[in-house]
């Protein structure tokens, strides 16, 4: 919490942006982490004409991420979640 705290108003880098919202919904804060993804959607879109193809499919997950944030669950990669462990429980 204290990182995101400290980090004041994120810089358009999708990266971060996509990294700070997952960090929001991990700590429960679906709100925000739906705000920074709406925000990271556009910053997408505006960049889209560099490589349409390759962005829109970014676009497309997150989008998909950021309907997991309004419906109050987090986005986990499958790969780093413990085995058995619910994915949908943060």
């Amino acid at each position: 919490r204290r990182v995101i705290e400290d980090a004041g108003d994120p810089s358009p880098d999708p990266v971060y942006l996509d990294t700070l919202a997952a960090a929001h919904a991990e700590l429960g804060d679906f709100e925000e982490a739906a705000r920074v993804a709406t925000r990271l959607l556009e910053t997408l879109e505006a960049s889209e004409e560099a490589d349409p193809e390759a962005t829109r499919a970014v676009i497309e997950i997150v989008r998909a991420n950021r309907d997991r944030y309004r419906e109050g669950r987090p986005v986990q990669d499958p790969e780093v979640t413990p085995e058995g462990a619910d994915p949908s429980v943060p």
